[in-house]
């Protein structure tokens, strides 16, 4: 007869969402519980993404961090308190952190992306045009991905207020919270974005939630 599968609990920190109780099986790997507590959380925490690569657990009471080629039963204590955190990157020449945390969600499918640096290229990578570094949010393997331009928008900050311009004459929409469309100025024109705001990328169907996150 086969043995009964062995649970661990433990409490883990999902950013704001603190101390949550979690009983897991001890056979799981660091990495499947990350994916685990992405799909439960996804619904709740519009600026958690999809993506297991883009988080990390770490041990609370000694800042270390599983190691994923071994199991969770292995390796924690019955109790252990986690912590999820965010996968840095560093930064690009001439790029500076936000002063806050902000992201770029689409809806429809809670994808979520941290905009890690600023100013920040919205668009798809290519080595072969200038400030390719610079593409914070890079939309080459969305479905309708093929639509938008490579240098599609730039977003910076400004006296800890956030902007908008189109980079490309693909056009942009900004709806904003209250249903006003705005087109995404190009040249020197800008338009401030405020938090819960839509990026609309009219050609290639895509629409963006910007998200500045309480801490």
């Amino acid at each position: 007869m086969a043995s009964p599968p062995k649970y661990i609990e433990l409490r883990v920190d999902v950013f704001d969402r603190t101390n949550q109780r979690a009983q897991v099986l001890a056979e799981l790997k660091p990495s499947e519980l990350v994916n685990a507590i992405l799909q439960e959380f996804g619904d709740e925490l519009d600026y958690l993404g999809a993506n297991p690569e883009a988080y990390w657990l770490r041990k609370a009471r000694e800042d270390a961090r599983p190691d994923d080629q071994q199991s969770l039963g292995e390796q924690v204590r019955e109790g252990e308190h986690l912590v999820l955190e965010e996968t840095d990157r560093s930064l690009p020449g001439h790029a500076h952190r936000p002063s806050r945390l902000i992201y770029l969600q689409e809806p429809s499918t809670q994808q979520a992306y941290k905009i890690l640096w600023l100013p920040a290229i919205i668009g798809r990578k290519d080595p072969e045009l200038p400030d390719d570094e610079l593409v914070a949010v890079d939309l080459t393997s969305h479905p309708g991905g093929s639509r938008v331009s490579r240098r599609h928008l730039r977003i910076w900050e400004e006296d800890g207020d956030y902007y908008i311009q189109a980079a490309s004459a693909n056009r942009a929409t900004l709806v904003r919270n209250k249903g006003e469309e705005i087109p995404v100025p190009a040249g020197s024109g800008k338009e401030r974005l405020s938090s819960q705001d839509i990026i609309r990328l009219d050609r290639s169907g895509i629409a963006l939630k910007f998200i500045v996150r309480l801490e």
